[in-house]
């Protein structure tokens, strides 16, 4: 069974080609002497120290090894394997001009991080040279060799190579995720603050110190308000260790989480003793150099516990002002902690996990929520990942360990893709769980992923049709872009959640940001977000109405394009706009700016040639559903929507009318209510069914609907045409409508006969009873269906045209040519040839 802390050859040369290789291969070297040597003198430079000129390292030891020889050695390391191109340079240009009598009481050690095939010959050549005591040359077999006798050390390189390991973390690795829980960041000397706990920090020093040096091998048990903060102070202790040998001690130190690893640290085969810190509750029982966490009331009968107790909270000041926080701010945090390390977390925004992230990394956890879902078998999503921060596998293996707990915050299932996918379940507990702790490095490097990843265009439909049949996946999945969308909408709600470590309003500000930056004038990137597009509205509702105004002011060039791409086969981006705006649209205070944005997306629309098969899914469909008398799809008041309907018989005439009219007309009609799409995750006011039945009875605005449209109708011809066509035949609006048409007649021009081909339209439409029954839904002093008649008769007799040709080519045009109503304007001239025609067959039968 594989340790924590095993590396293999393999493994370090692969890593050797990595980026930062060069920059960590002498700090790993480093730590292995300090972590299984006795040294006199160590120098040796790591990460940005390599670039300097001289040796790469001299070093002084006590003592020999297989890996490091007694006395004095100089060092030169190296990630390449080569050795012509490397090692023998190196080695001339050392052996040039190092001093003779120097060299020949030094070693020469050589490192190459991959693995040398000439090994043995090299270092006898080099040795029969005798310009050096003597010459080693290390490889990445030794190297692997070396770590296993020092698994402190394997443990955090390990972590380098991104293997995961939840049960054992090194000290720098444990101080920094628990500094990093709060808005600010905490220094690691606040858990040694005053002086007791100073000298008690060197307490736990010695004891360190003394272990390997013929010291007892019983543990040092140090107790705590909790046995969290017993463990941060043990560790701050032996990081903060400034004597000669504090380095030795941190690269021998493991932090192990659970009882088995401990006993597993204390049994490994080492080149000096391991000092082990137990960072879990209950341990007790463990015998040997560890250092034991205590809580709670200490044991009947133990020996030798140190008792950290509170510090003094005016201590937390000054070290939270070095900090950077302001002096108010600190005070009132020292303040409220009453000196205890957890209650200043809590001050600071830190919130408890829930039990099934106990024990697990930061940084992979929300690398995890942050994703949102991912497939496992594509490369590219894990891809993602590392950009996240996190190691794809050690997220897979968070996955299956979180699927086996007994919440079971993680599933597995298939995705329309018909391929695995990790996900959340459910997505919103994890949120409210986790969202307060995710780290402020990787909150950062999320926005630039999920920028990354949506800008990226998805295949042509071709492409993307033979990538299916060959079962690849050409981009990032579609799990994972709906994923990092839907985290963005997550992240824009919880901005209570990330004040305390994040400041405020940090959440909704970042997905501010994305929307904009994602969401550009051109169609094009809208085009490719379409299914993603009511998310991206959710995220940031006022940016994303400032991208969808901006992107309408530039015609066809815009989004208004979109309308124009529908292609065969369900291939329709602009569906994915109309679901965002009819999203918004249920907010009352955003319902007029997406009824706008709509309206000219109609006038767009009405523009387009039309064709067979287009989607009913429509820009005035969409408008319909937003301001219709009857279950109206926004939560705006009634005052709210007629002020709406008067905005947009002024801004957008042709829509606005058409709109208006649509709806008088189908008043009393039995109509199928399309519901409009609603939010996912922010929460905005959609009315259900009841709640929409109660304001149906409290609002009554069909006769405010009609008074608008024969206010706007005023003298316009064209306007009364449709009116009289669409409205006129409705008996419910009969005495209203000519009341209002009686009155403007005489300003209405009717040079084409177009008003009295609508008023024959209405009459042909009437059905006058043979009794005397009234309208429906009128009142007794009302007049009865029969009057009404007489008055549509009598306006028709008014406007009867003067022309032949105009009263009577209706009559004569084909039946083929009547699936619509007679149109003078459009159809004279055929009219009147046919009129000639027959009367010229007339003439002809009589001659």
């Amino acid at each position: 069974m594989a340790r924590p802390w095993d590396v293999t050859s393999e493994d370090i040369e692969q890593w050797s080609r990595r980026v930062d290789a060069p920059g960590v291969l002498p700090d790993l070297v480093r730590r292995l002497l300090l972590s299984t040597m006795p040294l006199s003198r160590i120098s040796m430079s790591a990460h940005a120290g390599t670039r300097l000129p001289g040796l790469d390292g001299v070093v002084h030891a006590l003592d020999d090894s297989p890996f490091c020889p007694l006395g004095t050695s100089v060092w030169e390391l190296s990630v390449e394997g080569d050795v012509r191109k490397k090692l023998d340079p190196d080695f001339r240009k050392r052996s040039d001009t190092h001093a003779t009598h120097e060299a020949s009481r030094t070693t020469y050690v050589a490192v190459s991080a991959r693995r040398v095939p000439t090994k043995v010959r090299w270092q006898a050549d080099r040795q029969a040279e005798r310009v050096w005591r003597d010459v080693w040359l290390l490889d990445a077999e030794d190297l692997a060799a070396w770590l296993a006798t020092a698994p402190a050390v394997g443990r955090w390189f390990a972590a380098k190579l991104g293997h995961p390991a939840a049960d054992t973390e090194d000290l720098e690795e444990l101080l920094d995720q628990w500094s990093r829980r709060t808005r600010v960041r905490l220094p690691v000397e606040i858990a040694l603050a005053g002086q007791d706990r100073q000298r008690l920090a060197e307490r736990v020093r010695a004891f360190a110190q003394s272990v390997g040096r013929g010291g007892d091998a019983e543990p040092l048990r140090v107790h705590a308000e909790s046995w969290e903060e017993a463990v941060v102070f043990a560790a701050a202790a032996l990081h903060t260790d400034p004597s000669a040998e504090g380095e030795q001690v941190r690269a021998r130190t493991i932090v192990a989480r659970d009882p088995e690893t401990v006993r597993a640290a204390l049994r490994a085969q080492t080149a000096q003793p391991l000092i082990v810190i137990a960072a879990y509750a209950g341990a007790g029982a463990e015998v040997g150099p560890v250092v034991l966490p205590l809580e709670g009331a200490i044991p009947a009968g133990a020996r030798d516990v140190m008792e950290v107790k509170p510090a003094p909270y005016l201590r937390f000041v000054e070290i939270l002002e070095r900090a950077g926080m302001p002096k108010p701010e600190a005070e009132r945090a020292a303040k409220a902690s009453g000196g205890s390390l957890a209650a200043l977390q809590q001050v600071l925004g830190y919130v408890a996990r829930p039990r099934w992230a106990d024990g697990l990394a930061p940084v992979p956890l929300a690398a995890l929520l942050l994703a949102g879902a991912f497939e496992p078998g594509n490369e590219e999503d894990r891809t993602v990942l590392a950009l996240l921060g996190a190691d794809a596998g050690e997220v897979e293996l968070l996955c299956e360990r979180l699927r086996l707990a007994p919440e079971a915050p993680t599933i597995k299932e298939m995705a329309r893709s018909h391929r695995p996918v990790w996900q959340w379940r459910p997505e919103g507990a994890a949120w409210k769980a986790l969202a307060g702790q995710i780290p402020a490095t990787v909150l950062e490097q999320f926005v630039q992923t999920v920028v990354l990843v949506l800008e990226e265009r998805p295949p042509a439909q071709a492409e993307a049709w033979a990538a299916a049949l060959q079962g690849k996946s050409l981009r990032p999945s579609g799990a994972l872009r709906e994923g990092l969308t839907r985290s963005l909408v997550r992240l824009a709600v919880s901005d209570d959640a990330l004040e305390k470590l994040h400041g405020k309003g940090r959440g909704s500000a970042l997905a501010a940001s994305v929307v904009r930056a994602l969401l550009p004038i051109a169609w094009e990137p809208w085009a490719s977000l379409s299914g993603l597009l009511p998310l991206l509205a959710e995220a940031a509702p006022e940016v994303f109405l400032d991208c969808v105004e901006a992107s309408l002011r530039h015609g066809d060039a815009g989004v208004a394009h979109l309308l124009a791409e529908e292609g065969p086969m369900g291939g329709a981006p602009h569906t994915g706009l109309l679901w965002a705006l009819e999203t918004l649209g249920w907010a009352a205070a955003l319902m007029p700016r997406v009824a706008s944005a709509l309206a000219q997306l109609a006038e767009a629309d009405a523009k387009l040639p039309e064709k067979q098969g287009r989607l009913s899914n429509r820009p005035a469909r969409s408008l319909k559903g937003l301001l219709r008398m009857v279950c109206p799809q926004t939560a705006a008041t009634a005052e709210q929507r007629v002020a709406e309907v008067k905005r947009r018989l002024f801004e957008t005439p042709r829509v606005g009318f058409d709109f208006l009219v649509g709806q008088i007309a189908g008043v009393g009609d039995m109509v199928m209510l399309d519901p409009s799409h609603e939010p996912e995750i922010r929460s905005l006011p959609v009315l259900g069914r009841d709640a929409q039945h109660k304001r149906q009875r409290e609002e009554s605005l069909t006769r405010s609907c009609l008074d608008i449209v024969l206010e706007h109708a005023g003298h316009d011809t064209e306007r009364w045409v449709e009116l009289l066509r669409r409205v006129g035949p409705n008996p419910y609006f009969a005495n209203l409508l000519l009341d209002r048409f009686e009155a403007n007649k005489g300003d209405l021009d009717d040079e084409h006969a177009l008003l009295w081909g609508a008023i024959r339209h209405c009459l042909s439409r009437m059905v006058v009873p043979h009794d005397e029954g009234r309208l429906e839904s009128s009142e007794p002093t009302e007049p009865s269906r029969r009057e009404v008649h007489a008055r549509w008769q009598r306006l028709y007799d008014d406007f009867c045209p003067r022309d032949p040709v105009l009263r009577y080519a209706w009559l004569f045009l084909p039946k083929a040519e009547l699936p619509r109503p007679f149109d003078p304007k459009r159809d004279y001239h055929e009219a009147m040839a046919e009129i000639q025609r027959l009367q010229a067959e007339a003439i002809s039968d009589i001659g």
